[in-house]
């Protein structure tokens, strides 16, 4: 098995908007996953910006706060989880 999708995130998403470099990497890397036959996955989304950044690279799925806030989930939910 090998993976079907590839995840961006992190520093990579939160300067997307504001530095070229982080968007030129980004864009390489959609393109490196569309060349390959994967899906390209945008995580920590939390700006407009950042999304319309996202969309114009061609990121095929983008995931964050900005698109569903984080569940407050209480401690003990947590634990059962992990």
């Amino acid at each position: 098995l090998g993976p079907d999708i590839i995840r961006i995130g992190g520093r990579i998403v939160q300067g997307l908007a504001e530095d070229p470099d982080l968007f030129e990497v980004a864009s390489l890397l959609v393109r490196f996953a569309h060349r390959h036959g994967f899906f390209a996955l945008g995580a920590d989304c939390e700006t407009s910006p950042q999304l319309g950044c996202m969309r114009s690279i061609g990121m095929d799925y983008i995931q964050g706060p900005l698109i569903a806030p984080y569940a407050d989930l209480p401690e003990h939910s947590i634990a059962r989880l992990v």
